[in-house]
């Protein structure tokens, strides 16, 4: 059975995913934790379950956009040392985002600043990420896929 843990601050794209769980030719083979964490009021005492729940996961999608600054650090903290794949669909900070890995690809390399010192501009991100998703398409193979992936699951995590 394989587990995935999905983090989020959005109650819509969890009860999304429970729905698809349980509408899922694979549900006898999946096991979902789901963690809503977009309560305004999340103390430190509430965060043990939802960090229990990175424990044993295979796969761990994250939505942190929003979520509360000290329990999103000790979110990364927490997931640096989990060796599975790891796919944050969104993310307020860049340490947040380098936690991306799927396959052969990985974000830790793409977190770097720029020339200036200054994150990439919006627009700038955009366009690679439709060049990238071109490109893995037509040539679906090791990390071009991976990346290709990357995008769809986030690209449908916007949509949820």
């Amino acid at each position: 059975m394989s587990t995935v843990t999905i983090i989020s601050v959005s109650a819509v794209g969890l009860s999304h995913m429970r729905a698809l769980g349980l509408r899922s030719p694979w549900r006898e083979r999946l096991n979902l934790r789901l963690q809503y964490i977009g309560r305004d009021a999340l103390h430190p005492a509430d965060w043990e379950p939802i960090i229990a729940a990175i424990q044993g996961a295979d796969i761990l999608l994250l939505d942190l956009m929003g979520a509360p600054k000290d329990l999103s650090s000790a979110l990364v903290q927490q997931i640096t040392g989990f060796t599975g794949p790891v796919v944050v669909l969104n993310g307020d900070s860049m340490a947040s985002r380098a936690l991306t890995r799927l396959g052969g690809f990985s974000m830790a390399g793409m977190a770097k600043e720029s020339e200036t010192g200054e994150p990439p501009s919006l627009d700038a991100i955009q366009r690679m990420m439709a060049m990238v998703e071109k490109v893995g398409t037509l040539l679906p193979v090791g990390k071009l896929r991976d990346m290709r992936n990357y995008l769809w699951l986030v690209r449908y995590w916007q949509f949820a």
